[in-house]
């Protein structure tokens, strides 16, 4: 039996017992996969358990397992043998596996349940190794062919990925829900400028960087704030920083603001403070990182590519601007930065169309 509706794009409804393995499901949260699957697991009808990488890397050491309810977390690869006891025991009628270096240890619980397979994949790992300008599959591009290659069935979280991945037979659209956002009071700061996500070419961290310095003369207020970094790796977010404020004047560095990655609470206090959110990405799947920002009735503007496009109507409910063209971010972001009655209305419309 399905999980959705006899048609290729639907919402969960069918009764099956869920595994989700995944990595970092929260309160330890490391990006949108993360938060994804946490709204997922939340609006299951059904679900058997969660087994979470968390921190995983394929090349540690030690490590073990850690059962919590209905959650088994992961710190290393001493606690395989442990997860796959604690997975096999539930009897899964379905897997969804969130990462496809992880699917390797999905087979095997297939293999000990007769579970139905799904992979969902977030990031379409060969269109994201071109825009890194990579000549060599990546790790995580080997294993998603792998997988793609032995599962029953592949989610997508919008048909913008759908264009990402080209047709493979056994799709499904399945949106992620959004957790609804407990009320926050708005407190709209003058020209504080917030980005949310992975640092990273294709989530647009140095464009976000690169209008600081024009969006200084045009608004003396502004201030950027960047939410997120590199999961587990400080030393590569630190050096990051680093590179960039080399190329601009003291002044300008010092109107930058690094917060790490930060728990959803404390994420929707930042938005709260935000005149303008960015999303500058080049590639997206879902946009989270927008949806999230328009439950907060924030003003987003947002590269114009399809994933956002599913969620924001130009001049409406966000602006859209191509991806890479400053003096075009410049022109919006300042513009809504010297309008916040504008600023204003986009949030609302966009927070009004959410609930529509």
């Amino acid at each position: 039996m399905s999980p959705l509706d006899s048609g290729r794009t639907g919402e969960l409804k069918a009764p099956i017992r869920t595994l989700h393995i995944t990595r970092d499901l929260p309160p330890r949260t490391r990006g949108g996969i993360s938060t994804a699957v946490a709204a997922l697991v939340g609006r299951e009808p059904a679900l058997a358990g969660v087994v979470s990488f968390d921190g995983w890397r394929p090349s540690s050491q030690g490590g073990g397992a850690k059962v919590e309810g209905m959650v088994c977390r992961l710190s290393g690869p001493g606690g395989l043998e442990e997860a796959l006891a604690f997975a096999v025991a539930l009897r899964p009628q379905r897997v969804v596996v969130h990462h496809a270096m992880l699917w390797a240890f999905a087979r095997r619980v297939r293999d000990g349940t007769g579970a139905n397979t799904v992979l969902f994949a977030h990031v379409a790992q060969n269109a994201l190794r071109r825009l890194r300008g990579l000549t060599q599959p990546t790790a995580s591009e080997r294993a998603q062919e792998v997988a793609l290659g032995e599962v029953d069935e592949l989610w997508l979280p919008s048909e913008a990925a759908r264009t990402l991945f080209g047709d493979f037979a056994r799709t499904r659209i399945v949106p992620v829900p959004v957790t609804p956002r407990a009320d926050v009071v708005s407190r709209r700061e003058p020209g504080r400028v917030v980005m949310i996500g992975r640092y990273d070419v294709m989530k647009g961290t140095a464009d976000a960087l690169a209008l600081l310095q024009p969006l200084l003369i045009r608004q003396s207020t502004t201030h950027l704030v960047l939410v997120g970094g590199l999961p587990d790796n400080p030393k590569s977010e630190r050096r990051w920083i680093r590179r960039w404020k080399k190329t601009v004047p003291e002044p300008v560095a010092a109107r930058l603001e690094t917060t790490g990655w930060l728990p959803q609470e404390e994420v929707d206090h930042q938005l709260a403070r935000a005149a303008v959110v960015l999303a500058p990405s080049y590639m997206e799947t879902f946009a989270l990182a927008v949806r999230e920002a328009q439950q907060c009735g924030c003003a987003v503007v947002a590269s114009d590519i399809g994933a956002h496009r599913e969620h924001i109507e130009h001049g409406v409910t966000g602006l859209l601007v191509r991806a890479g063209d400053t003096p075009a971010w410049v022109e919006a972001v300042g513009g809504l930065l010297e309008d916040p009655v504008k600023a204003f209305a986009l949030g609302v419309a966009a927070r009004e169309g959410l609930d529509s």
